[in-house]
């Protein structure tokens, strides 16, 4: 059964074969830009693989998604663009950039440790992050951990 949530909900490809780190390119953000100007009415939530942004961790900052700047650039300039979500740095991270809320979601595996210099796994259990969208345009997040403990 599909429910109508009002949102327009966006997948990039920041994948590059062979490659850790990420990139979306110029044809993957002129899309996102075409898509978002036609729909410009609704809000959007953008979903990656690579972290957009700087993350405080040297090793992880080294293998983020290339071109995050250009991609946060144009994502200014599109008010309807409320939310970027990405994976790969293993770890939680809510940072807002004006209406722009960058969420990042932990691993359901290992986490990394936040803020190492170096490769680091972290002592927090598996987890995921769940959202739900409302129809008015608002939305919520909420981060599972996930208690391996069988007591």
């Amino acid at each position: 059964m599909r429910r109508e949530t009002g949102w327009n909900l966006i997948g990039l490809n920041s994948h590059q074969p062979g490659v850790v780190g990420g990139r979306l390119g110029a044809a993957e953000l002129d899309r996102l830009d075409a898509v978002l100007e036609t729909d410009k009415n609704r809000p959007a939530a953008v979903f990656l693989h690579h972290p957009p942004v700087q993350l405080g961790s040297q090793w992880l900052d080294r293998i983020g998604l290339e071109d995050g700047d250009e991609l946060c650039g144009r994502a200014r300039n599109h008010a309807n663009l409320r939310l970027l979500v990405f994976g790969h740095a293993h770890q939680a991270f809510d940072r807002s950039d004006g209406s722009l809320r960058i969420l990042g979601t932990p691993s359901t595996g290992r986490q990394f440790s936040p803020g190492s210099t170096e490769f680091e796994l972290d002592d927090r259990p598996p987890a995921y992050r769940r959202l739900e969208f409302g129809a008015d345009g608002s939305f919520s997040t909420e981060l599972i951990w996930i208690d391996n403990d069988d007591d």
